[in-house]
């Protein structure tokens, strides 16, 4: 009877699944979480130098709406850009799991981001939400992102 109250009382709140993002990290799984973090302060600031450094030179990853997967080269083109157009990078990161597998970490967030690009006035990404995976392995003392994937993340809430 008491589980089934339980049971009811989380149905009637609105918690009908478990996400892992109330999950405690370990202390290899905050500092990925905080590489995660500074990978978009980077970004914003046009910190070519640094940014590359949580790139593996191996790197392989299928970007936000890419079609083809692409490699380092690549990452380091858009952050050049931002920086050299004077883009505006918003952001908004929303941690889902971030899980430690030996030398490898895997990281999934949720992402509300757009760049705005005053040479022309337009903008790109501002109408989704994008699903975020990255692959960290630990390289000497540090993480670096050894491979990734971004895609749409669809509404389903009237599924």
């Amino acid at each position: 009877m008491r589980n089934s109250l339980i049971t009811l009382c989380l149905i009637l709140s609105g918690w009908t699944s478990f996400n892992v993002y109330s999950q405690s990290l370990n202390p290899n799984e905050q500092r990925v979480w905080e590489l995660e973090e500074r990978y978009w302060e980077l970004v914003k600031k046009g910190d070519v130098d640094n940014f590359l450094k949580l790139w593996h030179e191996g790197f392989t990853g299928w970007g936000c709406g890419m079609v083809n997967t692409f490699n380092k080269k690549r990452v380091e083109d858009w952050v050049k850009a931002v920086r050299d157009d004077d883009i505006e990078l918003t952001y908004e990161i929303d941690r889902e799991s971030v899980k430690e597998y030996g030398d490898v970490i895997i990281a999934y967030y949720s992402s509300i981001y757009y760049e705005y690009n005053p040479k022309d006035n337009s903008y790109w990404g501002k109408e989704n939400t994008w699903k975020v995976t990255h692959t960290w392995k630990r390289m000497g003392d540090t993480y670096q992102i050894i491979g990734g994937m971004c895609g749409v993340l669809e509404d389903n809430s009237d599924k």
